[in-house]
């Protein structure tokens, strides 16, 4: 097997793991990258910047590899909820998840011309979970009598799941277990070591990005 192709197939395929042990703390960050096989995606909510790594991302950290948000926005978003009150947990979570769509690295799929498309089966999800929580001194279900209502009444467009054009949190399971299972697994890496993670990350993204310059070094023997 040739050189360049070994480089090839490292750089695509690259996982870096960092293992620190400072001041008695278990630190672990990880970075998953692969160059050749990764698409750079757009944000239209952000004016179509690209998603980058946040490491940092306190909600919605399912998609902390790859975020169209940052945290202060997602902060501020999280402010301008729908106004529920006497909420369960539950509905509380489906809201969350609703509100993550600023967050997607997929937004081209769903967020066109300023408006959200959802799938139909997240907006009977929410409507299922926040049925008796309040909304303007009533009920939800006084003012809406499906999810589908639910969706038409805050301006969303509805889509189907299976058309990959609509948000649904179900499109995200498999990260939020991930994120889930690995947050578990491991102790809490300190704040003040977030900062050298994200440099790592950015160096490595700098790497790949110049793994077309080494293919060519390389092939044109310097």
């Amino acid at each position: 097997m040739s050189t360049p192709l070994l480089i090839r197939l490292f750089i695509s395929y690259l996982v870096f793991a960092l293992m620190i042990d400072l001041d008695g703390h278990h630190v672990q960050c990880e970075v998953i990258v692969a160059s050749n096989t990764t698409v750079l995606k757009y944000c239209p909510y952000f004016e179509n910047r690209i998603a980058s790594p946040q490491l940092r991302l306190a909600n919605c950290s399912w998609f902390r590899n790859q975020s169209c948000c940052l945290q202060a926005e997602i902060d501020a978003i999280f402010q301008e909820t729908i106004p529920l009150f006497n909420v369960n947990e539950q509905c509380r979570q489906s809201m969350s998840y609703l509100m993550c769509y600023i967050c997607s690295p997929d937004q081209k799929d769903f967020y066109t011309d300023r408006r959200l498309t959802i799938c139909d089966d997240m907006c009977q999800d929410i409507y299922d979970n926040c049925y008796n929580a309040t909304y303007k001194g009533d009920p939800l279900y006084y003012w809406y009598r499906n999810g589908r209502e639910f969706c038409q009444g805050r301006q969303f467009q509805i889509g189907q799941y299976q058309t990959g054009k609509c948000y649904s949190i179900k499109r995200y399971e498999h990260l939020i277990n991930l994120y889930q299972t690995s947050h578990a697994s491991k102790c809490l890496t300190p704040s003040y070591l977030y900062p050298a993670c994200f440099l790592l990350v950015h160096i490595i993204q700098f790497i790949l990005s110049s793994s077309t310059t080494i293919m060519t070094l390389f092939q044109s023997g310097f």
